[in-house]
């Protein structure tokens, strides 16, 4: 595993690297997303949508223009299809399994 092949101060001049060098459209990548502003959840949910094959064209993408990480963490599936009647219960599934796995 290359965490363990990894030093400490690898590690550290990785991160540091990341912060200055990821765009700013992955920036949600790097926090919780508890952390998450608007933006940040924009950027993760077109970024999710365009990974997973979602017809970007179709997605209602504006509905969630108003959600902060905080409330995307308390979503649910039905929260989640209110907002995006065509693929809500994926994007709720994708956000779950990923926020378990620590893989965002």
């Amino acid at each position: 595993m290359v965490s363990e092949i990894l030093t400490k101060q690898d590690k550290d001049d990785l991160f540091s690297y990341l912060d200055t060098n990821v765009s700013e459209f992955m920036n949600w990548s790097l926090r919780h997303p508890e952390t998450w502003g608007t933006v940040e959840v924009l950027d993760w949910l077109y970024y999710s949508a365009e990974k997973y094959g979602v017809d970007c064209s179709v997605l209602r993408g504006e509905a969630f223009r108003d959600v902060t990480g905080e409330m995307l963490c308390q979503m649910t599936a039905h929260d989640f299809s209110t907002l995006e009647p065509n693929f809500g219960a994926l994007l709720h599934r994708i956000f779950r399994e990923h926020l378990q796995s620590g893989k965002l």
